[in-house]
């Protein structure tokens, strides 16, 4: 529970296939979570957003969908989806982001329409993809969402919420 996970968890087939396999071989020893991080997790992150930035490269511009919500232990995360077509009208569209807000939070702890643009903001220079090229940005119309896009320095970007 402290990690947020359902208990639900233990009956996915393939954790519990991993297990059995686990308790068979006597030799196996599970990665310390340090080892997993630096030696598997920061490279495929690396390959994944490589991937995502080659994609939306060939996109002239491309349209964001953003959306905030708080889970059972009322954490908050925002999430960021990019949608483009490019010069041969193939569709593209991808979840770039799904971050926890806490630390964008104002002074006073609200998650206003600035701290959420200062967010995504960061998400796109950390995707290496400019936000100029931002042509939309889709919100729900609750809370701060529909003033995001007025906080964003893009000149013109449409507003749909």
């Amino acid at each position: 529970m402290e990690a947020g996970l359902s208990f639900s968890q233990v009956e996915n087939p393939n954790l519990r296939e991993f297990v059995r396999r686990v308790r068979e071989d006597k030799t196996f020893q599970l990665p310390s979570r340090q080892t997993f991080a630096k030696a598997w997790l920061d490279g495929a992150h690396q390959r994944v957003m490589d991937f995502l930035v080659h994609k939306f490269e060939k996109c002239v511009s491309f349209a964001a969908t953003t959306d905030g919500w708080s889970n059972f232990s009322l954490q908050h995360f925002c999430s960021l989806t990019l949608h483009g077509i490019t010069s041969d009208f193939r569709l593209v569209s991808s979840v770039i982001a799904c971050e926890p807000i806490f630390r964008y939070h104002t002074d006073d702890g609200v998650h206003s329409a600035k701290s959420i643009a200062n967010l995504l903001q960061s998400t796109f220079k950390s995707c290496g993809l400019d936000i100029q090229r931002l042509a939309a940005l889709v919100t729900d119309n609750g809370g701060a969402a529909p003033h995001i896009a007025s906080n964003l320095p893009v000149e013109g970007v449409s507003k749909i919420v």
